[in-house]
């Protein structure tokens, strides 16, 4: 019996060993899976990160070729506008600070293109001038509010009553307010209104997700103006310009100026001409250009007398002084 007893007993232990013998296999089995199938997420994200990397490095790389272009771009439009014959000059609506002027402000008015910018163009006009040009600027934003308000409503319009614009002109020290305000007015919703042809062009440019689209408005007519030059005499030029509207406000103003005077216009042409036909590469080398044109370390003002005992003859650089910082005369 004890025999017996033993054996069975062997018999059920050698069964036990049999079972957890064919257990543990799969149990290694089923962790061997789970590992294979995180190393496949893994190196799937590691491809994954790959192919995002290069992306974005092609990306990044086509834009920064998109900027050169566009910067090479805009280099090559600031060193045409810096070398016309004209002085083309552009100030902000708000405040009045002039913002970029050309090369031929050296030439007719006896200043250097640096030192002009961020000046207020009031400083360089007479009261009469002054008064000129601000109603100049208040009737191409009246021109401007009307032309938007008969213009065919789109998707975006929102408003259906008829407005008329009332344009308002402050000129304080040395600041001024030029946008347009509309009041409504329904007792001229049934008359009809008189179509006119506007010459208002949209700016082609991209714009960000929330700006307000560019327009363009040539100023009425060409205008008589004295400009104040560094002698501290007044200079008779002709003004022609264009306004820069962002959404419903005037925000820049070009003015294209060119001496009244004919012989001081050709003496300008040609003294333009004569500078070097290389593009800059920066706005540094532009007006470091300019210093060579002194006499005796100081800039030669063209005037009407000057004209005429020069005979539209540039006077000629001293050695000592071309590679210097040409000192303006001041007041």
């Amino acid at each position: 019996m004890q025999n017996q007893g033993s054996n069975a007993f062997d018999m059920l232990a050698s069964l036990c060993g049999a079972e957890n013998a064919t257990a543990t296999p799969a149990i290694k089995m089923v962790g061997d899976e789970k590992e294979r199938i995180a190393f496949e997420k893994l190196l799937q994200k590691r491809a994954a990160n790959r192919r995002s990397a290069q992306l974005s490095r092609k990306r990044k790389k086509q834009a920064i070729e998109n900027l050169k272009e566009e910067n090479l771009d805009l280099k090559k439009r600031v060193h045409i506008l810096r070398h016309v014959p004209n002085l083309v000059i552009v100030f902000n609506v708000e405040p009045l600070t002039i913002d970029f002027a050309s090369d031929a402000a050296s030439e007719m008015l006896g200043k250097q293109a640096c030192e002009m910018e961020g000046d207020c163009i009031w400083d360089y006009m007479d009261l009469k001038s002054k008064e000129m040009l601000t109603v100049a600027l208040a009737k191409s934003v009246k021109e401007f509010s009307e032309t938007m308000q008969a213009a065919p409503k789109t998707t975006t319009t929102t408003t259906t009553t008829t407005t008329t614009t009332t344009t308002t002109t402050t000129s304080k020290n040395n600041n001024s307010t030029f946008n347009g305000n509309n009041n409504n007015d329904n007792s001229n919703s049934n008359k009809e209104k008189q179509t006119h042809t506007h010459n208002i062009s949209e700016v082609e440019v991209e714009l960000e997700e929330g700006e307000e689209p560019l327009f363009s408005l040539p100023l009425p007519g060409t205008y008589s103006l004295n400009l104040l030059a560094s002698n501290q005499k007044f200079i008779s030029v002709s003004a022609q310009g264009a306004c820069s509207f962002s959404g419903k406000n005037c925000s820049q103003c070009v003015l294209s100026i060119r001496p009244s005077n004919p012989a001081l216009a050709a003496a300008v042409a040609t003294a333009m001409a004569t500078k070097t036909t290389t593009a800059p590469n920066d706005d540094s080398t532009a007006h470091s250009s300019n210093s060579s044109t002194a006499s005796s370390g100081q800039i030669h003002c063209i005037s009407d007398a000057d004209t005429t005992s020069s005979n539209g003859q540039k006077m000629p650089a001293s050695n000592n002084n071309a590679n210097r910082n040409v000192s303006v005369e001041g007041p």
